[in-house]
């Protein structure tokens, strides 16, 4: 059997996402080597989150919906190997496989479009719990400070309720949880903007069935910006790999 190249081996969107995740965190921390776990998927039911923990930004980095282990295959692939269970090493070929999709795609890899979240508030609910809504508005970031930035820019919001039942194993106070709550959506709609899935109404819904049993973000490190721009990525659709 000849070696695969894995520079031009057709990888589903997914792995490949992940792959590139990877390479992406590795190279920003200077390291060969990155840490990672698994979140079950709060946007998804029975899919999962791959965390890759990013030290150098002092946060992780998010692979959303995943429904198969990445890891796995990149490990029967040889391009990565596993040091522990949430510690992989990347080979050689993670790097030539990012440099290669990077010099493929150029700049259509680094488009981004700019989040503004301009407005956040309770809403009064009858249902057992609480619903927190933020407004956003959405450029793409090449149109800022252009003539027509404002004619192109469009508006939603995002509507986050969490359980009566969850809010109480988390014990926060209404401050502490409102910052959560915010965290929570400003990922929701990056990944939205990464997927360029996002709609002009968004929900998502905290229970105990698709959260921790313990709040796994410190609201002490959490601010609420409100009309602070924030910049991130639309991934590349790989027409080549479905």
């Amino acid at each position: 059997m000849e070696p695969i190249d894995i520079r031009r081996y057709p990888l589903p969107t997914p792995i490949l996402q992940s792959l590139l995740k990877l390479v992406e965190v590795a190279e920003r921390n200077q390291a060969i080597s990155v840490f990672f776990m698994w979140q079950q998927s709060s946007e998804e039911s029975g899919a999962f989150d791959l965390m890759i923990d990013d030290r150098k930004k002092g946060e992780y980095v998010a692979v959303p919906r995943l429904k198969e282990n990445p890891i796995a295959v990149l490990e029967k692939l040889g391009v990565v190997e596993r040091l522990s269970k949430n510690n992989v090493l990347l080979h050689p070929a993670a790097f030539e496989r990012a440099k290669y999709e990077r010099a493929r795609f150029g700049n259509k890899m680094t488009r981004t479009r700019t989040v503004k979240f301009t407005d956040g508030r309770w809403l009064p609910t009858t249902l057992d719990g609480s619903e927190y809504e933020l407004k956003y508005s959405v450029v793409d970031t090449d149109l800022v400070g252009e003539p027509d930035e404002f004619s192109r820019t469009t508006h939603g919001s995002i509507v986050v309720f969490i359980s009566g039942s969850r809010a109480a194993t988390w014990r926060l106070d209404r401050s502490s949880l409102e910052k959560v709550l915010f965290e929570y959506a400003k990922r929701y709609i990056r990944d939205k903007v990464v997927d360029n899935t996002l709609s002009e109404r968004e929900e998502l819904q905290l229970t105990t069935s698709t959260t921790p049993d313990e709040c796994q973000f410190d609201p002490k490190r959490i601010e609420i910006s409100l009309d602070e721009p924030f910049e991130f990525p639309v991934a590349v659709h790989y027409r080549t790999l479905f």
